[in-house]
């Protein structure tokens, strides 16, 4: 591919002799230069390989260092491999994307659109900064959202409580804005980089000692397995996913002194980073093996020690936000030409406070107020991340070199790898499955039954819930929960699953409430909370909830019950079932005539069908949890009344015994 030089805007005439660059000798970087000094006299690479070092380490080992135990109980002990691996498909993306903006002897392209415009053409290049751009704001803003809710649950219980999450995510905005004004360059945040660094390290410290501690209480070592060959693509995605960042890279090696040593420094940051990835993944599985949950602090012993973990992972993003931000904030004023030289330097200054200033409002507004920018932010996201973080550095490497006939086959099968393993969240089975998807269905299906009966007047729940000890307090536990004043909801699956999601409807009803002064309607709650199970079928640093949430409400279109599964999707039920008897259920319930069927008769027939599907060879205790939402509790939800209680328990012991002496007389008869 050639171009002609004399009327390329994207590259930085040399002031000297053009250094040639091949893929075969070393790269000396440095003896390119990168254009004219500052107006004011300042040097434009003041950084250093140590500072740079920091950097890296600080941009890419993030918050995807929780599920790296979960991405071995994945992919079985052969995760260890995937880790590096993945640090060396890291590393050589990185590596060629710097290559990329070199390809031209003695010229240096400014940054990573310029490189994808060099291959591809000016639509090509809008196309990436779109993803790019969109990225970077979207992990600063997702981060913002994920600092609010840490600070707010660390504050759980004083004075500040009140204070709410929406306080926080913009109070983590203001901090953030006051480091992206203040500084101008990636050297400006250098002492937030080692800070960044050190709490990620901190965090890795206390679980690996939690983990190691906590072998010595383990009476039986849970179980561990060597490779799961289905689910290994996925183990390896999620932990490539633990190694992206190189967005930040063109910046990172146009700020540094000596550019030459970029690939050197790169790689020993990776490695570094691979090191420390080992550590919390051998110890969260070895420990916890294939009971290990995604983030690992699930796993670990409550205490002290969690919280200050917890801690030390919001001051990591918040540490690391502005320098996510630089990448899109240099581009975006070169582009604008707030660097000009007919400007004053107080006017370069202020003009860049005034678009920075801009552009954090915008985000932070969109993290405060849009109740579903956290779960719209990381489905889209995945695919943007995983097309600019690995496959278009390599296409671009390719388009660019490959006429230069160096390209080995080895390169080229180690290129299409990448590609391969990288092009998508890669949760897909050949066959169109999604194994963590009908895994998260299975916990649901070994749970106690929960049905759901909307009939004329109101709904009605009915849980089924196993008593697993005869010392568990009763009536403790609720698999039934109020979301909203006339919000009810019921579940079957994962408790602490059920907390999370319940909690989350709660926000999503306040939210609600809070800007548009009436109660949210029952389509409104179901589409917002399938919505954000669904992203967590789709990100690749969490798991699928492990729970079917029936949720009954009452608003202006009269009684409404939906359920929501693992995978997302939610639908609007006349009658609905979820558990390990939801078949036998569903064949009940199918018997019934919900239109006719009064409330107060609807939560007989719910008493009695958990007793039918109730397994006593299996599970001999369990408790019934009986609630509804109608016009008799004027339109909230609440447990029926006692009275009511005791007498839908008894017509459903009735029916029960019934059942069994009509079972025995067939026994006889035969």
């Amino acid at each position: 591919m050639t171009l002609d030089t004399s009327q390329q805007p994207l590259l930085s005439p040399t002031a000297g002799s053009p250094s040639s660059l091949s893929s075969s000798q070393e790269q000396d970087h440095g003896s390119i230069v990168r254009g004219p000094e500052a107006p004011d006299g300042e040097v434009r690479n003041p950084s250093s390989a140590t500072e740079t070092f920091f950097h890296i380490v600080c941009i890419t080992a993030g918050t995807g260092i929780l599920q790296l135990p979960y991405a071995l109980k994945e992919g079985g002990w052969a995760g260890a491999f995937y880790i590096l691996l993945a640090a060396a498909i890291s590393a050589y993306s990185g590596n060629i994307l710097i290559e990329c903006l070199y390809y031209m002897p003695g010229m240096r392209l400014k940054s990573y659109s310029e490189a994808v415009e060099a291959a591809f053409g000016l639509h090509g290049r809008r196309i990436v900064r779109l993803l790019k751009d969109f990225n970077l704001l979207g992990v600063v803003g997702i981060y913002m959202v994920l600092a609010g809710i840490n600070i707010d649950s660390l504050v759980a219980g004083t004075a500040l409580d009140r204070l709410g999450v929406q306080f926080w995510i913009g109070a983590s905005a203001l901090l953030i804005w006051i480091v992206i004004v203040l500084a101008h360059k990636v050297h400006d945040v250098f002492v937030l980089s080692i800070f960044g660094t050190l709490t990620t390290v901190a965090t890795v410290a206390i679980i690996v000692w939690l983990g190691l501690s906590d072998m010595d209480y383990q009476d039986v070592r849970p179980p561990t397995k060597l490779v799961d060959i289905k689910l290994a693509p996925i183990s390896l995605a999620s932990i490539c996913f633990s190694f992206g960042g190189n967005l930040n890279w063109p910046d990172l090696e146009a700020s540094m002194r000596s550019p030459k040593q970029w690939s050197k420094t790169l790689n020993l940051a990776t490695a570094f980073i691979a090191f420390i990835y080992l550590c919390i993944a051998i110890v969260g599985y070895g420990v916890y093996g294939d009971l290990v949950k995604s983030p690992i602090l699930l796993s670990l012993p409550p205490g002290i020690p969690v919280v200050v973990a917890n801690a030390m992972l919001t001051a990591h993003v918040l540490l690391a936000s502005p320098i996510l931000l630089t990448a899109v904030f240099i581009e975006a004023e070169h582009d604008l030409d707030f660097s000009s030289a007919a400007l004053e330097p107080k006017t370069q200054w202020l003009y860049r406070v005034v678009f920075r200033s801009a552009l954090m409002l915008l985000l932070s507004f969109f993290a405060i107020f849009v109740s579903d920018f956290s779960k719209v932010v990381p489905i889209l996201g995945a695919v943007a991340a995983s097309m600019v973080v690995f496959v278009i550095p390599v296409a671009c490497y390719v388009r660019l070199f490959k006429s230069r006939g160096s390209f080995t086959a080895v390169e080229y099968g180690w290129c299409a790898f990448i590609v391969v393993y990288d092009l998508s969240v890669s949760t897909y089975s050949p066959d169109g499955r999604v194994f963590q998807v009908e895994y998260a269905q299975k916990a649901v299906d070994n749970s106690g039954t929960a049905i759901g009966l909307r009939v004329k007047g109101g709904v009605v729940l009915a849980v089924e819930k196993i008593k697993h000890s005869r010392l568990l307090v009763p009536h403790s536990n609720k698999r039934i929960m109020t979301a909203g004043k006339h919000i009810g909801v019921a579940s079957a699956g994962w408790m602490s699953d059920t907390r999370h999601l319940v909690k989350r409807a709660r926000d999503e009803a306040r939210h609600y409430y809070g800007t548009y002064k009436t109660e949210v309607p029952a389509k409104i709650i179901a589409e917002r909370m399938g919505m954000y199970v669904q992203a967590y079928t789709l990100y690749s640093s969490v798991r699928p909830f492990g729970v079917s949430t029936l949720l009954a409400t009452m608003d202006h279109d009269g009684p409404q019950l939906y359920m929501i599964e693992p995978s997302g999707q939610y639908m609007g039920y006349r009658g609905c079932a979820a558990g390990k008897g939801k078949q036998a259920a569903k064949t009940e319930i199918e018997k019934l005539d919900l239109d006719s069927l009064s409330v107060r008769d609807a939560v007989k027939e719910a008493a009695r069908i958990i007793y039918s599907v109730h397994d006593s060879t299996k599970d001999k205790l369990f408790e019934l949890e009986l609630s509804w939402v109608c016009e008799e509790s004027n339109g909230l939800h609440a447990h029926v009344p006692q009275e009511l209680f005791d007498e839908a328990v008894e017509y459903a012991e009735n029916a029960d015994n019934s059942d069994d002496e009509d079972d025995e007389e067939m026994e006889d008869d035969e």
